[in-house]
């Protein structure tokens, strides 16, 4: 019997995908993982292996035929690749994340690790964390007292 005439001889990387340019991506979440998967040299059955699904998951995205990438998994492959998970959000159709706002630093800085992990915390507004780092510069004052005195 032999092979069909066009069966490749062999394929020295299984899973690989030849897409000539962007106009042939179908999405944007195609066009962003070929994107990333071509920059790093990587195949469709390492970038399955990575995210954690079948490399037929990774086709799938790639022709377009999966219509809504659950969050979670944009998030596993943003990981795998190193990316930032806002533009892989963006390019699947997701809401980006909002960023944090920045709150400043206290005037005097931070004179310990934990004042900085207070300063850390997400749900506390600057007064609490000023609050929780006056008292713990208060209990060191005092156990400082305590030990001299």
């Amino acid at each position: 019997m032999g092979r069909p005439p066009n069966y490749p001889r062999s394929r020295t990387r299984p899973y690989s995908v030849h897409v000539r340019n962007a106009d042939q991506h179908p999405t944007p979440w195609a066009a962003y993982i070929h994107e990333a998967m071509s920059k790093r040299g990587w195949s469709v059955a390492r970038l399955a292996r990575e995210v954690g699904v079948h490399p037929g998951t990774v086709f799938r995205w790639l022709n377009g035929s999966t219509r809504n990438v659950g969050s979670a998994r944009v998030r596993r492959v943003a990981a795998a690749l190193g990316d930032d998970v806002n533009v892989a959000l963006r390019a699947a159709g997701a809401q980006p994340e909002e960023p944090k706002p920045q709150i400043e630093a206290p005037a005097g800085g931070f004179q310990s690790e934990t004042e900085q992990e207070i300063w850390g915390i997400d749900g506390l507004t600057r007064e609490d964390k000023e609050w929780f780092i006056a008292v713990l510069r208060e209990r060191e004052r005092l156990r400082d007292l305590d030990e001299t005195g």
